[in-house]
Formats: structure tokens, C-alpha cells, sequence
């Protein structure tokens, strides 16, 4: 059986202090399956230069820059971005604990009221944090 990869979108905006912990706790996830997507906001710090520098280091991490445009604006081109066939959404000033991405395979065929597809409206799942399974993506959002 194939393993279900997951989609990570960070949007990035001035983290330079945070996002290397940010990172590492997402490194350090007992489900390895996963794709980092850092998407840089239009940082005025070093937060861009350290994206690229972990885009470098591993190839499930990939980086996009992109002119300042909000967090939503981030999260959106991380959906369209994304490869996975579930969505995790964090910040970058976050700390994940260890098997934070594990909930995700185990709630989604026994709570689809906590998930949604792709590109449509957002609800919170119960652990607080949103997830999203992947379907397609709106045409108008990607375009």
C-alpha cells in the first residue's frame, strides 16, 4: 500500500527568528511522507535568503517568492502548489510536535466532516488546526 503524502504550506513573512524552529520540528515529524512548500511573502528580513538555503538542503522542501500579499495570498499559491493529496496548514513562528501529522491519516476516513476539498471553504477539524484534502483546485484561484 502506498503511503498518503501530505502538502505542508508555511507562508513566510519577516520569520527569520522563527522559521528554522519552524522547520526542524516539522523535520522531525514521525510521518515522513511529506512535502514542505515555504512560501515567502515578500520577507524585508533574511527570512527569503533562509528559505532558499533550506530548499537547498532537502528535496521535499520547495520555495516559492512571491510580492507581498497577506497570509491568505501565501496559503492560496501553496494549494496550487501543492502535490500531496492533503493539506497542512501552519505558521511559521509554529512548533509541531512530533506526531502532529499523524492525526491527519487517522481522522479523515472515520471524521470527513472535519476535512473539506480543495479550494473550497475552510473548517477548523478538532485539533485546531485546518486541513484540507486535495481534489482539484479552482481554476480562478491557480489560473
Amino acid at each position: 500500500m502506498r503511503e498518503t503524502k501530505i502538502s505542508i504550506v508555511v507562508p513566510v513573512y519577516n520569520a527569520e527568528k522563527e522559521l528554522q524552529r519552524c522547520v526542524d520540528s516539522i523535520f522531525r515529524q514521525s510521518f515522513s511522507n511529506w512535502e514542505l512548500l515555504l512560501i515567502d511573502d515578500g520577507s524585508r528580513d533574511s527570512s527569503s535568503a533562509l528559505c532558499d538555503r533550506l530548499g537547498a538542503q532537502d528535496t521535499r522542501v520547495r520555495v516559492w517568492h512571491k510580492e507581498n500579499g497577506g497570509v491568505s495570498s501565501a496559503r492560496n499559491l501553496g494549494i496550487c502548489k501543492a502535490e500531496g493529496e492533503y493539506l497542512f496548514f501552519t505558521d511559521s513562528d509554529d512548533t509541531l510536535f512530533r506526531s502532529r501529522c499523524v492525526p491527519v491519516m487517522i481522522r479523515v476516513p472515520g471524521y470527513p466532516g472535519n476535512f473539506i476539498s480543495k479550494g473550497k471553504s475552510i473548517r477548523r477539524g478538532s485539533f485546531g488546526v485546518r486541513f484540507y484534502i486535495s481534489g482539484g483546485t479552482d481554476e480562478r484561484m491557480c489560473g
